[in-house]
């Protein structure tokens, strides 16, 4: 990759740095910032001519800008399909460069490791206190996981602490229809609401590691990269 990229310079930079690609073993995204179909082929190209080969069934095309035209790129002859979404490392990105269907996608996991886990929740063995703990070391992980890129919006924030909330109701087996209350339901699992705030922590650690090992950066860029408000 090193050599098919050299003196390529069609990509996007951060903090003076030209970002490429982004690469994790052999799951490699390429990065062209041009809206033409020619820079991105020319980049697809410089990686063939080097004999690496592509799944062009596994491989596909997203495009994140207002222009809402076909792109057309091949491999070896081969189209590649236009996708409006794909993951990478386990997280989602879309089009439209926005956060909604990876903390959706996120939270419906974790719902099914909620589900998992009802043997537990069912047994009278295991305490209130210790179901809270369980959530949290095991449910809340696969809920935050990425969070550290998400830019946070009334609505997703809302949808976190109804998440939050569902999980207790389901471990001590508290049913809607019974009108017990949010602060009742935390009173009883001796707990405060804690699942917003920790993907907010998150965010600031991963902050934090940005400003002091990324150089030639600017604070408030970051900031708006990461959806931090600093008010918090």
């Amino acid at each position: 990759m090193r050599s098919a990229l050299e003196d390529y310079r069609g990509g996007f930079r951060i903090g003076g740095r030209l970002v490429t690609n982004l690469r994790y073993a052999d799951d490699i995204v390429l990065v062209a910032s041009s809206e033409s179909e020619s820079e991105l082929q020319d980049l697809v190209n410089r990686v063939n001519d080097l004999d690496m080969r592509n799944n062009t069934k596994k491989t596909g095309v997203t495009k994140i800008c207002d222009d809402l035209s076909p792109m057309r790129v091949t491999v070896a002859g081969y189209p590649l399909s236009e996708t409006k979404s794909f993951k990478h490392l386990g997280a989602m990105f879309n089009a439209e460069a926005l956060c909604d269907e990876e903390v959706r996608t996120r939270l419906a996991r974790a719902r099914g490791r909620m589900g998992e886990l009802v043997p537990l929740w069912r047994s009278s063995t295991v305490s209130n206190k210790l179901k809270a703990r369980l959530i949290k070391t095991l449910v809340w992980p696969i809920a935050t996981y990425g969070s550290e890129a998400w830019t946070l919006n009334k609505e997703l924030r809302g949808n976190l602490e109804a998440f939050e909330m569902q999980c207790y109701r389901k471990a001590m087996r508290i049913p809607y229809t019974a009108h017990i209350t949010n602060e009742k339901v935390l009173a009883r699992v001796g707990q405060v609401r804690g699942l917003l705030g920790q993907a907010i922590k998150r965010k600031f650690r991963y902050f934090g590691y940005v400003t002091r090992y990324v150089t030639n950066m600017q604070c408030g860029d970051i900031v708006n990269w990461l959806g931090l408000s600093l008010g918090i």
